[in-house]
């Protein structure tokens, strides 16, 4: 295989490692607070930033949550940029690492 090829397939092992789909920009959002705090900041995070509904959400117990929100490329820097006023030390988020440029 090629450089690229090789590229490529160590991205979509590492997609898949993190549980990221394998062609869309990705962002998780990780909360350790209760359920109906974290249920309003989703929410809010849906709407001001103009986000799809979350592919996921999951409770790994009552201390903490993950959610998963996939984003168009064309609008991923922007989205990403406004992240940064909802960081807190209860919550922050987890960048897709992987770009391929599409």
């Amino acid at each position: 295989m090629g450089e690229w090829e090789d590229q490529v397939k160590t991205q979509l092992i590492e997609r898949k490692n993190e549980g990221l789909p394998p062609f869309t920009k990705a962002i998780k959002y990780i909360s350790k607070y209760n359920g109906i705090k974290t249920k309003a900041l989703i929410g809010k995070l849906s709407k001001e930033l103009f986000l799809q509904p979350p592919a996921y959400t999951i409770s790994k117990n009552s201390t903490w949550s993950e959610t998963l929100f996939l984003v168009e490329h064309t609008n991923y820097n922007e989205v990403k940029m406004s992240l940064r006023k909802y960081i807190t030390s209860k919550s922050y988020f987890v960048i897709d690492p992987v770009d391929f440029g599409v």
